[in-house]
């Protein structure tokens, strides 16, 4: 039997403030169009060996004086390992009943960026400082 698995991320929305949410729903629905069957897996953000997310962190923060982060770096995050990803996606393959379905994932731990800040500085020897900017700023991020 033909499988097709999409990955996506959590937060993808029609109706998402964000455009790149926004265009990562756009992406499900193309998917569902071609392929109605499809399995979506909406991961939050993905860490692991060469990732885009703790590497650019931890290079980002030790060039620039201080690492601007959104309210002091207290927003929510619940990253997940690549590895835990691929398992996602072979189990969804393996098992049939989750045929057409969306399912999101997560690591098991919620933290904040300022604690995942914290762990870069601790494994790498790091002293990665941080710009508080305000919530209204998001507005001019991409996200």
């Amino acid at each position: 039997m033909e499988r097709f698995v999409h990955l996506s991320c959590v937060g993808a929305a029609e109706d998402s403030p964000s455009a790149y949410y926004r265009s990562k729903y756009d992406g499900e629905l193309a998917v569902r169009h071609f392929y109605p069957d499809a399995t979506i897996i909406r991961a939050t953000t993905v860490f692991g060996p060469g990732d885009r997310f703790l590497n650019t962190i931890a290079t980002m923060g030790n060039k620039l004086w201080r690492l601007p982060v959104m309210d002091g770096g207290q927003q929510p995050l619940q990253p997940i390992h690549v590895v835990d990803v691929a398992k996602a996606v072979l189990s969804s393959i393996i098992y049939e009943d989750s045929i057409g379905k969306t399912y999101e994932i997560g690591g098991p731990d919620i933290m904040t960026l300022e604690s995942v800040i914290k762990l870069i500085n601790h494994a790498s020897f790091s002293d990665i400082k941080t710009l508080s900017l305000p919530e209204s700023s998001r507005r001019f991020t991409a996200y």
